[in-house]
Order: structure tokens, then sequence, then C-alpha cells
């Protein structure tokens, strides 16, 4: 017997062996590097050399450059010291760019400095404007002030990426502008760049940049991926890098002096009056949206006459609709009186905000505030300022109209910028306030009934188990919802980490690896394929020792490949269906026993806040160049139409297993608007029928957002649903108020576990601060170096002031047209361990599994021999039967032993 069997292990294994997939290489990249005869270094890169790219060098760090058809390139010219380099930007005393730039951009493009340092491997990115695309996708750390304009500061992990020393890992960081160079009417950019400046205020965002300097480039740079769809014409006038306050080619100095400019002779009102006056009866009179927003002349509400201007897709409060104004009018240093009617009918009052948009002597964009007025909702509100002055030395004047703190749609009318002293002139007797509601394609409105399928537990997973003596984080927490964690996978590699994890968490969720550019591998028509390779580690390590997992994600604007979307909604259904059908089929073929308890449908399918038009959904990126709020899914499906969310829940709910739930997740989800888009659309998935089981609050907080009863309204609104509640990705930044970090945690957790019967689970997201992906943002998570906090021992105390929730036993009748079955829902539990699920008649808890270590390997094998063989000491409880009997026949036998070898060998998977 023992002869057969190990013949047999050998057989399987080299058999094994030899299915050893090959490797795929990409094309050549198209590559031009070189340096001028000026001391300046230049490269053209063109990934896979794929469309058309060129860069011709000129004197003095100047170029020109030009693609179409790309999938991902860049042009860029500076200074590169390699890897001889030494000193860091501090050290070289002051670096800077002076640049004059003309970009025109189709797409997905954007101009930066850009480079690298070493010791610590950093790559970093300063943004001056950019199209289609805002930059970049990453973790924000606030805001900075440098040059005299605010920047917008990211950062973001890259994980065995290529680097200018191989394969790394490393950070990015990023500053991008909070308003785009690329301003509307105008490509061409001028400016500083004082990129020591920015360095010096990323370290006191304990960004490290003490590295030495291994290059800085003024870099042009378009994505097209596979649509190819990114083209630009840019012509560099200016790109005078400075060390120190000197030229790198030893040319002078050309900054303009502080302060100075040319004044132009004024130009007269063409009425003695008013220079210009927008009534908007003919059309929108020179307005544009300002930050995407879009402007369209509206004949339903007006102050005066009988048309206004409407401005609507408003993706931030600073989003509005703005005129150019001319210097030779409106003077630099000169007064004059602005004056207007604004009205919104968003249910409440905001603030309305007319602000002068211009550049300073040194080419840094500034802003001015006109006037702020307080509008009623419904009412025509008048904002006039008799005496406002520009600001001396400004240039590329912009008058633009907002509502601070509301991104609701409003309308202007009879606006005027005329002379000194002029009172406004508006009548408001005949103004009209008329809109008709719009429901958008797919909606449900608010007040339409709906009903709840079935009790709020049976949308809840609650079979997991944790020691109630036990002194993990989970064993606390257990008597009040499962604790989960994010798992990267170069933990699962840290024998430390991982049993970190064993203590702490009875749920884990893969951070990357399940989501869709990692595991699509191809798209042939309507059929996607599907590999869990990435993820393997995370699915084997939770099924080998009883975790849960949370599967992130299906549908998600991000990291998800340009082959899975079509050109028509139809296809687009059916790839979608097809990747969550071919997605689970894996999981359950492969994966037989794991607890996969939870999925993320959807993911972050609205814009940012939220919006009160089009269901607050992501527009199209063309729409709005802010990649907070865009999506290639409204491409498809049209801007405002919900038929792909409803399309993955449907799909979900008819491939994945029963004890799945499936959820509906998303960011900031505890602002008031985006909350209400959140329960909305639940509301309207709800309807369509039984294929939701609740709410994701991802809860990315900082020290100083969102208060405890923002936080608390939002949950106690998703409970209200009659779903399950879960909290899936939660960390807390201390960027701002680090004081107030500790006392939030303790705020959130008192929240979370007074509604545990409402929350199923709380997933951390990350295990310590030095793996989290907002690490160095004043430690995001509740344990250092695995280490807890003070801010963990809050937590855990608060088990000793709040009640667990108790245990409820529900009578629940199902009636069928034959029989009525009641059915007592109750829990139980030991003295060591309990399981919060209901109790049921002994199953199979690992298939292969005999000797129930929670793995199946040839150990399984050896056990299950000797039983067969009638080996006395061959000992097998009651469960290792039920899990030795792979071949379903009853009893174990060698068939049994089989079909464990073979899936050792990966040759048949048990099911």
């Amino acid at each position: 017997m023992k002869r057969r069997l190990f013949g047999l292990v050998t057989a399987v294994v080299m058999t094994a062996a030899c299915c050893v997939p090959s490797t795929v290489a990409f094309a050549q990249d198209q590559q031009d590097m070189g340096t001028t005869s000026d001391g300046y270094d230049y490269e053209l890169w063109n990934e896979r050399h794929i469309g058309n790219c060129t860069m011709t060098p000129g004197k003095n760090g100047c170029f020109e450059c030009h693609w179409d058809g790309i999938f991902n390139a860049l042009c860029r010219m500076g200074k590169r010291w390699g890897k001889s380099a030494t000193k860091n930007a501090e050290q070289h005393g002051g670096v800077k760019v002076n640049y004059e730039v003309s970009f025109q951009c189709q797409g997905n493009c954007y101009m930066c400095v850009y480079g690298w340092t070493m010791n610590p491997l950093v790559e970093y990115y300063i943004v001056e404007g950019w199209g289609s695309w805002r930059p970049p996708g990453g973790q924000s750390s606030g805001s900075i002030q440098v040059d005299g304009a605010t920047y917008d500061v990211y950062q973001s992990m890259r994980y065995d990426k290529p680097s200018i020393d191989g394969n790394k890992t490393f950070p990015q960081y990023w500053s991008v502008r909070s308003q785009s160079k690329m301003r509307v009417g105008s490509n061409n950019m001028s400016g500083t760049v004082s990129i020591s400046d920015h360095f010096a205020a990323w370290k006191q965002k304990n960004y490290d940049m003490s590295g030495a300097l291994y290059e800085v480039a003024l870099n042009m740079e378009g994505y097209g991926g596979d649509a190819h769809d990114s083209s630009a014409t840019c012509k560099i006038t200016k790109n005078q890098l400075l060390l120190n306050g000197k030229p790198i080619d030893g040319s002078e100095v050309d900054d303009p002096p502080a302060g100075t400019t040319t004044a132009p002779k004024p130009v007269e009102p063409g009425d003695g009056v008013n220079y210009f006056k927008s009534t908007f009866e003919s059309g929108t009179d020179s307005w544009k949206g300002r930050a995407n927003a879009s402007v369209a002349a509206d004949s339903n509400n007006y102050a005066e006459g009988s048309k206004s201007l409407k401005v609507t897709d408003r993706s931030q409060d600073y989003s509005g609709g703005g005129i150019s104004l001319s210097t030779s009018e409106f003077v630099p240093g000169n007064s004059y009186s602005f004056s207007a009617a604004a009205m919104q009918n968003s249910g409440s009052a905001v603030d309305f905000k007319m602000t002068l948009q211009y550049n300073d002597a040194s080419g840094s964009e500034k802003y001015d505030e006109i006037v702020t007025k307080t509008g009623k909702s419904g009412e025509w509100t008048v904002l006039s300022n008799t005496s406002y002055t520009i600001p001396s030395g400004a240039s590329d004047l912009l008058l633009y109209i907002e509502t601070p703190g509301s991104t609701t749609d409003f309308y202007i009318d009879s606006v005027a910028g005329a002379v000194k002293g002029t009172a406004a002139s508006i009548d408001l007797s005949k103004a009209k306030v008329g809109e008709s509601t719009v429901v958008q394609p797919g909606t449900t409105a608010p007040d339409e009934p709906y009903t709840p399928k079935g009790d709020y537990r049976d949308h809840q997973n609650n079979n997991y188990t944790y020691d109630k003596n036990g002194t993990g984080f989970k064993d606390i927490m257990g008597p009040y919802f499962r604790l989960g964690t994010s798992v990267s996978g170069r933990e699962l590699g840290d024998n430390n980490a991982k049993n970190f994890i064993l203590k702490n968490y009875n749920s884990i969720t893969p951070e990357n690896e399940m989501k869709p550019e990692n595991i699509i591998t191809g798209v042939n028509g309507t059929n996607v394929s599907v590999s869990l390779n990435s993820c393997s580690g995370h699915l084997s390590f939770a099924q080998q020792n009883g975790l849960g997992v949370r599967g992130h994600t299906f549908v998600w604007h991000s990291q998800t490949p340009d082959s899975l979307f079509a050109n028509d909604m139809d296809t687009m259904d059916k790839r979608i269906e097809s990747f969550i059908k071919n997605t689970f089929d894996a999981i359950n073929r492969q994966y037989p026993n794991l607890n996969l308890y939870a999925y993320d449908v959807c993911n972050e399918v609205f814009r940012n806040d939220g919006a009160s038009d089009k269901m607050g959904l992501r527009v199209k990126p063309s729409t709005n160049s802010d990649g907070n709020h865009n999506s290639r899914y409204a491409n498809v499906y049209g801007e405002g139409n919900n038929r792909h969310i409803l399309t993955a829940f449907k799909a979900a709910r008819t491939y994945a297993p029963k004890k799945t739930k499936l959820y509906l997740n998303d960011y900031n989800e505890y602002v008031p608007q985006k909350c209400t888009n959140l329960c909305d659309m639940a509301k309207a998935i709800m309807k369509e029928g039984d294929y939701i089981d609740g709410i994701g609050m991802q809860s990315h907080l900082d020290s100083h957002y969102p208060d405890k009863s923002t936080y608390e309204d939002a949950v106690k609104k998703f409970i209200a649903l009659g779903l399950d509640v879960q909290i899936t990705e939660l960390d807390i930044t201390a960027n701002q108020e680090a004081s107030k970090q500790r006392g939030l945690w303790k705020d959130i957790f008192t929240i979370a576990m007074t509604n545990a019967n409402h929350i199923s689970s709380l997933t951390m997201w990350g295990t310590t601060d030095e793996v989290s992906w907002r690490s160095g943002q004043g430690g995001p998570l509740l344990f250092k170096n695995y280490q807890p906090k003070d801010a963990y021992r809050d937590v855990i105390a608060l088990a000793s002031e709040i009640p667990a929730p108790t245990e409820e036993t529900t009578t629940k009748t199902t009636t069928t047209t034959t029989t009525t079955t009641t059915t007592t829902v109750t829990t139980t539990t030991t003295t060591t361990a309990t399981t919060k699920t209901t109790p049921k008649e002994q199953t199979v808890t690992m298939l292969g599994d005999v000797n129930l270590d929670k793995a199946i390997d040839v150990s399984d094998a050896v056990l299950l021999a000797k039983f067969v063989a009638s080996d006395s000491s061959a000992q097998i409880t009651d469960q290792g039967k039920l899990n030795a009997d792979c071949n379903k026949n009853g009893q174990p036998d060698d068939g049994d032993i089989t079909a464990i070898l073979k899936h050792i060998a990966r040759i048949t998977m048990l099911s």
C-alpha cells in the first residue's frame, strides 16, 4: 500500500512540473535620448512603439513634440545627473523651472515637472496642466501653497514596477494644480515651478525627499491606452532650469521682475457706462463652463428678459460659469463695478460668490473675491460690488460665479462690468423660477415606494469564529461584528505579518489583487477571460486558515483594462456578465471551501462628493477633466444611466455562491449628497428585485473630517434601507488637526459597535502604518510596526463600555403552495470560541482536509491511505471522514486518495 501511494505521489508531481506556462514579451519601445550642446538632457519614449511620436530638441531647453495614436508616450528635457548624483534638491541651493508652453491637446495628456531621487528611490510629478484626465491616482495628502498657487498633494505606491534601478517598489509623489493651467479658450501656459519649495512642503507631510536628485525635467506626456485616443502638438518656447538661481546653460535669468507689468491704454465703455452686459437673450454671450462645468441658455428661469445662463455638471463647488475680461478694458490697478443676478433651486440656501481669477506678475494663478451673498432656494439674488479694484500686475483675467460649499446647478442673468460707482440696475419684478423636474434615465424617483426583500439579517453572512477568551483584535470585537483587514501580496511572504493577521482578524480583503486589471486576462467578443493567479496567495491563505474574504471589485472606473469596454451597451452588458460569471466560476472551482462572504459588485460609481444631477454618477472623461469624477462606463452607457450597475448586480446574484453577499461600495459616503445618491441607487436596485445585500462604507477618513454626527447620520440612513451595512476600508489620516485623530477612532468604533446588529463586518484598510497606502500621513492605522497604538487601546476599551448586541431569536415563516415552515434562528457559544452563525448539522469544512489542519497536502493523503489500509495508528475524526469523502460515495477509499493527490498537483481541483 505504501509503495502504491508514494508512486502515485511521484507521478502526479512530475506531471504537474511539466505544465509550465510560457512568458509573453511586448514589442520594443521607441526611445531616443541625448544631451544638447548647452547641457540639457532630453528623452523621447513611446511605449510599444505604437502610433507616431516625434521630438525636436532646440536650444536653452526648448523643444517641439507631437504624438497621435499612441499607447503611452512622453517627451521631456531637463537635467539628468543619473546614478552619479550626490546632491539632493536642498544641496543644489534651490531648483526651479521657468516655462512657456503651447500645448494643443486632445484626450489624456498633461504637462509637468518630472524626475527621480535616489536613496530613497522616489518618482515625483509637479503637474501644471492637463486634458481629459486630471492626474493622479493615489491618496490625497491635502494641499500646499507654492509660487502663489494651490496644489493638491497625492502619493501612490508602485510595487515591483520599472524604475531607474530595475523593477522596484517605490512611492510616487504628486503636486497637482487645483486649477489646470490649460485655461478655457487658451492652451498657452507660462509660469515658474519652484521645485525645491514643493519638496520642502512635501517634507512637512512626511514625504522623504532627502535622496540625491537623479533627474529634473519639463515633461509632456500622453496616454491613449488601447484606444490610442491621445494626441498633442507641443511647442516649448521657454524651459529655463535654475540651480541656486543660475540657469544650467549659463544664460541670463529671464524671470520677470516681481510686480512689473505694462499697463495697456484704457478703453472707454461703449455706452459710457457698461464695458459689457450679458443678458443671454441670444445665447451664452461668450460665457463658458469653468472647471468643466457646462453652460447653456435657459428659457424656464430668468431674472430679466426671457432667458438666463444655466450652469450644470458642477463636479466641484468652484466649478461655475466664467467670462474672460480684456485688460485693455479692465486695467489692472483700476476700480470697476460688477453686478449679476443668480438663482438656485436646491431646496436650501447657498452662497453665491463672484470671483476674479488672474495670473500675477510671476505667472502664478490667483483668486480674488469680488462679492459673496447668500441666495435662498428658488429666489433670484442680486450680487453687486460698485468699487472693486483689479490687482496690479494681473493678466489673463477670468470673471466667474461659483457656489462655495455646494455643487448644485444654478442660473445667472444680467451680468455687468461697468464704470466704478455704477449701481446694479436689475429689475426682479418679472423674474421667473419655473424649471421642471426631470428624472434621469434609469432612476427611481426619491419618493417612489420601495420594499426591501426580507429582514436585514437575510442580507448578512455572520459565519465567522473568534475566541471569546482571546486577546486578538477580532476576539474583542467578535461579539459585535466580523473584523477584517486588507492584505498586500508582499505581507503573505512575511511570517510575522501572517501570524499578526491570524491573531487579530477573521477576514481579509486583497488590497489590489482582485481588481479587474489584475484578474482579467483577455476579452474575445463578449467573453471575458479571468485568472486568479494574482490573488491565489490570498485565497489559499484564507481557505487554509478559515478566514472570510471580501471580494473587491467588479465594476470600477479605475484599474480596469481598456479592453473590457465596448462601443455599445448590449455588448458591454454581456461582457460585465461574463466577467462576473467567470470570476465566480473560477473561485468555486479552485477554492471550493473558501468563505467568500461578501463582494463589492460596484465600487466608486458616484462623483467625488455626489451630485444632485444624473443620479450623482460619474461622467464622461471628455466632459470633465477631473479624474475624481470620470468613468469610461459613462462613455458606453451615457451620463446618468445606471444600466451597468443593475446589470452587474443581477449577474452577481445569478452566479455568486449563496453565502456571498453583494455590496454597493463607495468613499466620501458620509457626505450628505453622496449618501443620498447611495440610498437612491440601492432603492433602484431593490426595485428590480432581490439583488443587493448592503452598502459598503469605505471610510477613508482624516482627523478633521467627518465629525461624529455626520458619519452617524450616514450610518443610520443606510440602516434605514433594511439592508446590511459594512465598513470596508477604514483608515484615519492626520493631515490636519492630528490631535483629533485618536478621538475620531473612538467615535467611529462607538458608532459601529452601537449599531452592530446592522453592521456585520468592519475592515481596516491595512495591518500596520508602514504598509498602508496612506503611510506618512500621521499614522493612518491602529498599529505601528505591528504593535498597538494608544488609539487601539481606546477602541478595545469600548468593549467594556458598550453592551454587545443581544443574539436575536427570530421566527421566520416561509410559505409555499402546500406547506408552511417555521424556522428558529439562534446562536450557540462554547467556553473558548464563538461562532456567530446559525447551528446546523455537521458538514464538510474543507474537502480533502483529512487531518483538519486547514490545508490540503500530502499528509492528508498519507493519513487517509493508512486509514483505508486499516493501520491502527491512523485516527480520523468524524469531521475528517466527512472531509475525506472527495468522490462523495459515502465513505473514504482509494478514490479519495487519488483525488487529493491530483488536487495537490493541480491536475483536477476538488469541488
